[in-house]
């Protein structure tokens, strides 16, 4: 039982391609924000790009200047240093929270033009401070929401310019979009399903290897082992070199032909209700553990109207000892990411607690490939590494 890593694609899928292909792509958790334009490209650092692009067009004497979330994935710098625009950081604690003093000291100190907040892990972590959001667009700042950790989230944002991942949440092999009432640069995008194809192919190499494992599941011996292992090794830095070649890409791409498809037939609802089921398996046994703490666990009773409220990307834990419990699981082929590496734009300025979420947090995987037997195991697995301790 392999839990976590990249998604896994079927081969066949491709097949898709040649039946009732659609003009244009809806999505409900997209079009919820009621934005009047949208643009789906391959990536959400392309809708960033794209996004920023707009906006200068639109506002071509726009302060170049942005406030970004000290806690950040460091992919999301890159579209803005490419642009030239300047990046300033404000604070978050352990709660994933910002502070309104603070915030309001910057923006008189450095008169941005962006302000770039981010929904972490599933909850509006902006909740207290929506009101305040309100008072920046009045003084001209624009807003620009991440929500590729937060999806499903049902939030009323002021947000300009709503962006996210879609290749995170579903088994595609690309997919970012940009939701906004403001004008969109299509004539920048461009239609390459290059990278996409080549990902594809990568992911479908997952697809066969979980394939023969199964095949062989009470044969293996140490020749098999040795060449799953260098199968999975190949396709995994295949997909590291994908992500490379994406940080580096100078175009905007469109979704793919083959993403657009797939999206198009996926049961969004289905994929919403498993991820809250799982979310709630793990969220009722990761109480009192000695080797983790939940991130969110101050905001379960205060934020939602139900538990089942809560869709995030992962479930966020802190761990004290992360090397070692993150080792212990991947022998059990749980495989649990860090979210996120330390970018070299903000490694300097981070606070005492951001210094503290990027050492500790760790992100367990609860996505619909997976139910309450995968999750149960996870606990199960954590539970002996408890008593180990």
């Amino acid at each position: 039982m392999e839990i976590g890593s990249i998604y896994e694609m079927n081969p066949n899928c491709i097949e898709k391609l040649n039946s009732n292909q659609r003009e244009s792509l809806c999505l409900k958790e997209v079009d919820k924000y009621g934005r009047k334009n949208t643009a789906y490209t391959a990536s959400a650092r392309e809708a960033i790009s794209l996004a920023l692009i707009s906006m200068e067009k639109e506002y071509p004497s726009v302060s170049k200047k942005c406030l970004m979330p000290g806690y950040m994935c460091d992919t999301v710098f890159i579209p803005f240093v490419k642009a030239g625009w300047e990046l300033c950081f404000y604070h978050l604690d352990k709660n994933m929270k910002a502070d309104r003093e603070e915030l309001e000291a910057l923006i008189w100190d450095e008169q941005p033009g962006l302000l770039f907040i981010h929904d972490y892990y599933g909850m509006d972590t902006w909740k207290e401070l929506r009101p305040f959001l309100s008072q920046c667009r009045h003084k001209n700042i624009l807003i620009m929401e991440d929500v590729t950790q937060a999806y499903y989230l049902n939030v009323d944002t002021e947000a300009d310019y709503v962006i996210g991942s879609l290749r995170k949440w579903y088994a595609i092999p690309d997919g970012g979009f940009v939701t906004t009432n403001h004008t969109i640069s299509g004539e920048v995008i461009v239609k390459d399903d290059t990278f996409a194809m080549e990902r594809f192919g990568m992911l479908s190499k997952k697809w066969d290897y979980l394939e023969e494992i199964q095949d062989l599941e009470g044969s293996l011996n140490d020749i098999s082992i040795k060449q799953l292992q260098k199968q999975k090794e190949e396709y995994l830095t295949h997909n590291r070199k994908l992500e490379e070649r994406l940080d580096n890409y100078e175009q905007i791409t469109r979704i793919s032909a083959l993403s657009q498809r797939l999206l198009a037939e996926t049961e969004e609802e289905n994929c919403k209700k498993r991820r809250s089921e799982n979310y709630c398996i793990l969220q009722e046994g990761l109480k009192n553990k000695k080797s983790l703490t939940p991130v969110m666990e101050n905001y379960e009773e205060k934020a939602l109207k139900n538990v089942y409220d809560a869709v995030p990307l992962y479930f966020p834990v802190y761990m004290k000892n992360r090397e070692a419990m993150q080792e212990y699981l991947r022998r059990q082929d749980i495989y649990v990411p860090v979210l996120w590496p330390v970018g070299k734009e903000n490694a300097d300025l981070l606070s005492n607690d951001e210094e503290y979420i990027f050492s500790h947090i760790a992100a367990i995987p609860m996505d619909q490939r997976y139910g309450k037997e995968e999750m149960e195991h996870i606990l199960e697995v954590i539970d002996e590494y408890e008593s180990s301790l």
